[in-house]
């Protein structure tokens, strides 16, 4: 019988601890970023009250739409500093006549209130992601320099609950603390070796808040309503 190889450290947080790192921030963007308008009604601003009654009428007879379940509105807006443009991706709750597999919908389609909350919406959704994004990229960094999780844990200790059943064992077993890992020190002026900054605690205290803050907040298992991809111009 083959023995299972043991997980290393880049392995781990690669793909276990990033996937767990993942699911609690997407809870925590839908938690604080709520999509703010019912998309169904997004839907109906696609069409001119004329056509909305054709469609009614043809509902009668489904087999002659084509059905689909993707919105796209194009919203110029302000995205920290930044003049931007935001597709927002959003999805339906139910399948939808619409001439596509994605249905565009032109903003000044929208009434005003909906394009305010759209407005209010995309900065609030596009940090919170970015965010998401900057606390995985931290943690492959640091994996990338850690060859062991004595070292991973020396350096952020904060993710100790994260850790593989192995990687615990291996923190709550060991004697002493592991010793930085090489990578991340060099010397100062004084010939003695320091913490490069990127991997001081100060570094890692903004992430390892990202962290607290999600396992204070309930689950949320919602589907994502919609994303945003911003193009700055």
């Amino acid at each position: 019988m083959r023995r299972r190889r043991k997980e290393s450290v880049q392995s781990f947080v690669s793909e276990t601890l990033t996937a767990k790192i993942g699911k609690l921030m997407d809870s925590r963007r839908r938690l604080l970023a709520p999509f703010p308008i019912v998309p169904e009604k997004i839907y109906r601003a696609a069409w001119t009250p004329e056509e909305r009654t054709a469609l009614k009428v043809c509902a009668k007879h489904k087999e002659l739409l084509r059905m689909g379940q993707t919105l796209n509105v194009i919203l110029p807006t302000m995205v920290g500093e930044h003049h931007a443009k935001a597709n927002i991706t959003i999805k339906l709750n139910q399948q939808l006549p619409m001439p596509g597999y994605v249905l565009s919908v032109p903003y000044d389609n929208l009434s005003f209130e909906q394009v305010q909350a759209l407005h209010e919406w995309v900065p609030r959704w596009w940090e919170l992601n970015k965010q998401q994004l900057e606390l995985v990229a931290k943690a492959k960094e640091t994996a990338k320099i850690c060859k062991t999780y004595g070292q991973l844990y020396r350096l952020w200790p904060d993710i100790l609950s994260f850790f593989n059943d192995a990687g615990s064992r291996v923190v709550s077993n060991a004697r002493v603390k592991s010793p930085y890992p090489e990578a991340a020190m060099y010397y100062g002026g004084q010939s003695e070796k320091q913490l490069r900054p990127e991997f001081t605690p100060e570094a890692f205290a903004p992430f390892t808040s990202m962290i607290a803050e999600c396992l204070m907040l309930p689950e949320n298992e919602d589907k994502e309503v919609a994303t945003v991809a911003v193009v700055r111009v």
